[in-house]
């Protein structure tokens, strides 16, 4: 017997730009489809459907906009919502929902950013985009991407510990350094 389908009420914060700041709107999705009025004249560039990144669901934004939110998200995100929008991306990757190009974009937007623990997960993604499109034999093509895109992370944070740094720049130093090593073929 199969089972009845379900009605979920998912609670949903919304972060978009209406201007000259960001306006949260937070709605109750009761219907399997629901259209929600934001309080803005125009059309946002970006709308960040878990704003606080407080909601256990994925979420998907027209491709445009997906870009938009991910090339102003190092200052309109906080630490903790662009490690969720890299999860997030990651899942959509995986669902088929997100182009593998423009994953890598993401990547390569987000890797400049001052946070190891977003850093950290930029490493998840290139072990993501190296263990899905790149086989045996054709990784030398991947490595220079590699270095590109983590040899900066590596020079900020620094390739020794030093005194009174945070921690999660002491755990991600050595991912940092594997990565640039292994998949990054770099023998400095």
């Amino acid at each position: 017997v199969a089972p009845r389908p379900q009605l979920w009420r998912i609670p949903v914060a919304l972060r978009y730009p209406d201007g000259s700041a960001t306006t949260t709107k937070r709605v109750l999705l009761t219907k399997a489809e629901q259209i929600v009025a934001l309080d803005t004249k125009t059309t946002p560039a970006w709308i960040h459907p878990n704003a606080d990144e407080v909601g256990y669901y994925r979420w998907s934004v027209p491709p445009a906009m997906f870009a938009s939110l991910a090339a102003d998200a190092g200052r309109v995100l906080d630490p903790r919502e662009r490690v969720g929008f890299l999860g997030n991306a990651s899942a959509l990757l995986s669902a088929g929902r997100l182009r593998g190009d423009d994953y890598v974009r993401v990547l390569e937007a987000f890797a400049s950013d001052p946070d190891p623990e977003v850093v950290g997960n930029v490493l998840a993604g290139l072990g993501i985009i190296r263990e899905t499109f790149f086989s045996e034999g054709h990784e030398a093509e991947f490595a220079p991407f590699v270095r590109r895109t983590l040899a900066p992370a590596l020079q900020r944070f620094g390739a020794v510990k030093t005194k009174g740094e945070p921690e999660t720049v002491t755990v991600l130093r050595p991912r940092l350094l594997e990565a640039l090593g292994d998949a990054g073929r770099d023998e400095s």
